[in-house]
């Protein structure tokens, strides 16, 4: 059954059910309060028939019925009781609403209390008009008892009566059942459209594979309100802050810098904390099209690059397929125009020739593990050719042994400083545009040359090139590279340092020690 169906069946069950103890409560108050009422009004009048001097003196008559029954009559119409009987000592009837009983005696065997002990009683007998509710009272003359009033009326009469306003309730308590039903429906349909159109276990399971999700991923999920409040975090945001802080109602900008949480959206921002580099990102969160908030996510530094790196091999494995296509594409046409004109020689002169450039080009070294620094090099020189730059490489046939962890910090900072010339040059107004790599190999170390024919770093800028967000270039979030390039050669027992070169641009110098 679904959830909308449900919250209709229960909610009209409960009203139904309320309505239902009201009208059973209702109808015995009723009962009870007009009981009462007819009863108190039927003493009443017995009082006023008892008290009333023509019905007094005509006990003296010699026919004390003639002038009692029009009095007692007259009162019954008025009050609207099912009858007036008054009687003598003897209950003989002196009056009664069918005149032919007059002269019998009085039925219901209640007299007694009345006429001997002179009390005012409120009985509930069959009389000789079936079942009633009567008042009774002694008529007395000169503090005798002389006589005895007695008022009923009929208990079908009061029935009807309790039955009258038990029904007018009855339909008003049916019209407010049908109004909470309808009220249970829109409530319904208003929940179903809060809940998205889900049913409570399709949100429950929801919630429970987005915590899964949350605890199981490595990213730090943060999100926060409007106001910059923090209103979830999963563990591993616990883990980047450590685990021993609160993050939850703290201001994010209390653990995250003001100028970062100011803005409404950001992607990929370097940000340090502690002693490790993460990779931060914003995203707004919103609700049927209203902002309520924010989502932060942070990566640690060496995933994201690892990540880059890949990236990047693969972008320098499609430049330099993409050249040699075009390449070969050229060399193919040159082939054909020589073998049309039936040059066989110079064509195969010129296939041996290609062989040789090519081998001497593209193959800077064949050792394991460099052939992803190989990568990198081809890559960068088909960079350097496309933009009209000279990039002369020199790279000594055997080089040391390297771990992944070595190989990925020299491939990650030699690429940087790479680019980093290329760029220079680019900027410089020097009209040569050249770049240099050496890579040679010593007893010790393994030593990286990389300098450029651009304009150089200022003396006064020199201490400060590899402190982070430092960076001569324009731009928001620039400044990481040497200093994250320098940070992963320390790591794996290497550095980098700013030299004087034989260009007139920078000169930086690799250096990564050999394995003890």
């Amino acid at each position: 059954m679904k959830f909308q169906t449900k919250m209709i069946l229960y909610f009209s069950t409960i009203i139904f059910l309320i309505c239902g103890i009201f009208l059973v409560l209702l109808e015995h108050h009723i009962e009870e309060t007009t009981n009462k009422q007819i009863a108190k009004q039927a003493l009443q009048a017995a009082h006023l028939v008892a008290d009333t001097d023509d019905i007094i003196d005509a006990f003296d008559d010699k026919d004390p019925s003639k002038a009692i029954q029009p009095i007692a009559e007259s009162i019954r119409k008025n009050i609207g009781a099912a009858y007036v009987v008054v009687g003598n000592m003897d209950g003989i009837r002196y009056s009664h609403t069918e005149p032919d009983k007059i002269g019998f005696h009085m039925v219901g065997g209640d007299n007694t209390p009345v006429l001997e002990k002179g009390e005012s009683i409120i009985t509930e007998r069959v009389g000789s008009l079936g079942k009633s509710i009567r008042g009774k009272v002694p008529v007395k003359k000169d503090g005798k008892i002389i006589g005895i009033v007695s008022v009923g009326f009929m208990t079908s009469t009061v029935q009807e009566n309790i039955d009258s306003v038990f029904f007018h309730w009855l339909r008003i308590s049916i019209l407010v059942g049908l109004i909470g039903v309808l009220c249970a429906i829109l409530l319904s349909i208003y929940m179903k459209k809060q809940l998205f159109d889900m049913e409570p276990k399709q949100i429950a399971r929801l919630y429970q594979l987005n915590q899964t999700i949350l605890e199981t991923t490595s990213d730090g999920i943060i999100t926060t309100t409007k106001n910059h409040t923090i209103t979830s975090a999963n563990p591993s945001a616990y883990h980047f802050f450590n685990k021993e802080k609160i993050l939850m109602e703290r201001d994010i900008s209390d653990i995250i810098p003001l100028r970062l949480t100011e803005k409404s959206e950001f992607q990929a921002v370097e940000m340090a904390l502690g002693e490790e580099t993460v990779i931060l990102s914003k995203k707004p969160l919103y609700v049927k099209k209203d902002r309520e908030g924010a989502l932060y996510t942070l990566r640690k530094k060496d995933e994201y690059e690892q990540v880059i790196n890949e990236l990047q091999h693969v972008k320098q494995q499609a430049k330099m397929q993409r050249a040699q296509t075009h390449e070969f594409s050229n060399k193919m046409h040159l082939l054909l125009g020589l073998l049309k004109r039936h040059q066989v020689k110079e064509a195969v002169e010129f296939i041996e020739q290609d062989q040789i450039n090519k081998h001497q080009q593209y193959s800077f070294t064949n050792q394991q593990p460099y052939t992803i620094l190989n990568a990198l090099l081809v890559g960068k020189m088909i960079e350097a050719q496309e933009k009209n730059i000279i990039l002369q490489i020199e790279l000594d046939d055997m080089l040391m042994p390297c771990t992944d962890e070595q190989l990925n910090a020299v491939t990650m900072a030699l690429g940087n400083l790479i680019q980093n010339a290329i760029e220079a040059v680019l900027k410089s107004k020097n009209s040569l545009k050249e770049v240099r790599v050496s890579i040679q190999q010593y007893e010790h170390e393994l030593l990286m040359e990389v300098q450029d024919s651009g304009d150089g770093v200022d003396d006064k800028l020199a201490t400060k090139i590899f402190e982070r967000g430092f960076s001569t270039n324009e731009g928001y979030d620039r400044g990481h590279g040497l200093a994250l390039s320098k940070q992963a050669m320390q790591a794996v027992d290497g550095d980098i340092f700013l030299d004087a070169g034989d260009l007139s641009g920078a000169c930086f110098l690799l250096v990564l020690r050999r394995n003890s």
